[in-house]
């Protein structure tokens, strides 16, 4: 009899799990969007090594010409992508296909959809209810 659990201590047990198995999800859900979210010196694109002057200048006062944080390979194919939105474009750059262009829209949208998550009420309340319940892993 002495190793029987009653059955109150068991369901506490329980809950007690349950409620660390979601904290343990929220603080998964933050961790997996902020890996996302590029480093200072990094490209978004790429994730190569960005100059720390462009880094600088990216993160001044001043409004960046590219809204990205981009390495120059990928800084110039973004300059392509617009001059190519835009009707111009150099035809020598065969690579640079509709395939391409589609590739180039659909990474922009996961950027912008992303910064809407981020900045998205849900996602705030979310990051708050673990700063004010102070629950760190």
């Amino acid at each position: 009899m002495a190793d029987i659990i009653p059955i109150a201590e068991r369901l506490v047990l329980i809950q007690q799990r349950e409620a660390a198995a979601q904290r343990d999800r929220k603080f998964q859900v933050i961790e997996k969007t902020l890996l996302f979210t590029p480093a200072a010196f990094r490209c978004e694109k790429c994730g190569g090594m960005v100059e720390a002057h462009i880094a600088a200048a990216h993160s001044g006062g001043d409004p960046p010409r590219v809204p990205y944080r981009f390495c120059d390979i990928c800084g110039q194919e973004y300059h392509d992508f617009i001059a190519r939105l835009q009707g111009e474009g150099d035809p020598a750059r065969y690579w640079q296909n509709e395939d391409w262009l589609s590739a180039w829209r659909s990474w922009i949208d996961y950027q912008g959809n992303l910064d809407q998550f981020i900045k998205s009420k849900e996602f705030m309340q979310l990051v708050q209810e673990l700063k004010t319940t102070g629950s760190y892993g």
